[in-house]
């Protein structure tokens, strides 16, 4: 399990209860277990959701725009739109809130898997070999075009 501090994230000690986040009422329904990913305006931690007993996606926003309304306002309107979408391939929000330090925070699916940097990567991996083999597959085809068709 990783806590944020700092801006980094710092491992937590075995014995130190998950950080919770509250969330209304003063209920603690998410429990941060590990950082997950981070970009310029959030960043993304696995988290269980207690209210509901899984795993998700929790964004926040980043303590370096913690004062900036702009940059807030931002990261809101990403989970007010997301959060309306609905489509297979839109992940779903399930909860939208203000933690106790201020920062604005979003609930979402979790997802296992590569993330899109890392898909993109490996399609284009995939791409390049298969265009080395059509490659070669028209390099023997012309060979042997040449070396048969006189006879043909």
């Amino acid at each position: 399990r990783s806590n944020q501090l700092g801006g980094v994230a710092k491992p937590i000690p075995p014995e130190t209860p998950a950080e919770s986040v509250v969330v209304g009422e003063g209920e603690e329904r998410f429990a941060i277990e590990k950082m997950h990913a981070h970009g310029g305006l959030g960043e993304v931690f696995v988290a269980l959701d207690r209210q509901l007993n899984r795993r998700v996606a929790f964004k926040q926003i980043r303590e370096q725009w913690l004062h900036h309304p702009d940059a807030n306002d931002r990261f809101l309107q990403e989970a007010e739109i997301t959060g309306r979408l609905e489509h297979p391939g839109v992940v779903p929000v399930y909860a939208v809130g203000v933690r106790s330090d201020g920062r604005s925070f979003y609930a979402m699916r979790f997802i296992r898997g590569d993330n899109l940097e890392e898909a993109i990567r490996a399609f284009h991996d995939e791409a390049d070999a298969s265009l080395s083999l059509r490659s070669e597959e028209r390099r023997v085809g012309k060979e042997c075009r040449s070396r048969w068709s006189p006879y043909h």
